[in-house]
């Protein structure tokens, strides 16, 4: 997500959420921008430090937005909270793979599912919540 535009047609119409998303989107292109042609070593200390930081903050926003939507009464907030777990299950998957030296896919193409898969939950799975939002803003 690198253009305005792309930011809006991404936009849940809560500015905390809507930040939260851009800076997940920003810290995808920090893992994606880890030099693949330099020392493997440091190659794989920088690319476990920007994925380390990426799930750690994919945590943060998911509690934000897990929150929020408690208090909106949002009806589907335990198959929202499933689909996080999914997530985060999978993503720890590809990292600890990471870690032990099984990780079959490049960094390029697991950023690209990274932002496939933002990108898909929140034209999704986030914009059925935006009327509940609204309504307890």
């Amino acid at each position: 997500m690198s253009n305005p535009d792309q930011a809006a047609s991404v936009s849940v119409g809560c500015e905390i959420l809507d930040a939260q998303h851009a800076k997940l989107f920003a810290l995808i292109r920090e893992l994606r921008a880890v030099p693949q042609d330099a020392d493997p070593l440091l190659e794989y200390r920088l690319a476990c430090k920007a994925l380390r930081e990426l799930v750690d903050y994919t945590r943060v926003h998911f509690g934000e937005e897990e929150q929020r939507l408690e208090e909106a009464g949002y009806p589907h907030l335990d198959e929202h909270r499933k689909e996080h777990g999914r997530f985060l299950k999978r993503v720890s998957e590809i990292e600890e793979s990471m870690h032990f030296g099984e990780g079959a896919t490049s960094l390029n193409i697991f950023c690209s599912l990274l932002e496939e898969w933002w990108t898909n939950h929140i034209l999704k799975s986030d914009r059925q919540y935006v009327p509940y939002l609204k309504r307890s803003a």
